[in-house]
């Protein structure tokens, strides 16, 4: 009987030292299998299309295209997304924001 196949995870954050901090928790976990990183949520949209994985960490606030219009865009072109957005700011406009543009949670 063959082991499951590892979640895998694409993660989208400008600050590098948010990154490597995921890079090493994944890196760590049995099951889960890191396939590649943003840095902007252009990087995202297009590394989403690349590999196709299982769930999306997206950070909210990234300059360029947010996070909240990476989401609207990997959703409106691939609406099985599973995305959950990840911020520091925890009011209703961006929680309500990401949800609207088709995050799975936040």
């Amino acid at each position: 009987m063959s082991a499951p196949s590892p979640y895998r995870v694409l993660i989208a954050d400008d600050e590098p030292a948010v990154r490597s901090a995921y890079r090493e928790f994944f890196g760590a976990q049995r099951g889960f299998a890191l396939v590649a990183e943003a840095g902007t949520g252009t990087e995202a949209v297009e590394l989403y299309a690349v590999h196709r994985p299982d769930v999306v960490l997206m950070d909210l606030q990234m300059p360029g295209m947010s996070g909240i219009d990476a989401i609207g865009a990997i959703c409106g072109r691939f609406p099985d997304a599973c995305i959950v957005a990840v911020t520091t700011f925890g009011t209703r406009e961006y929680v309500v924001a990401a949800l609207r543009a088709g995050a799975s949670g936040s």
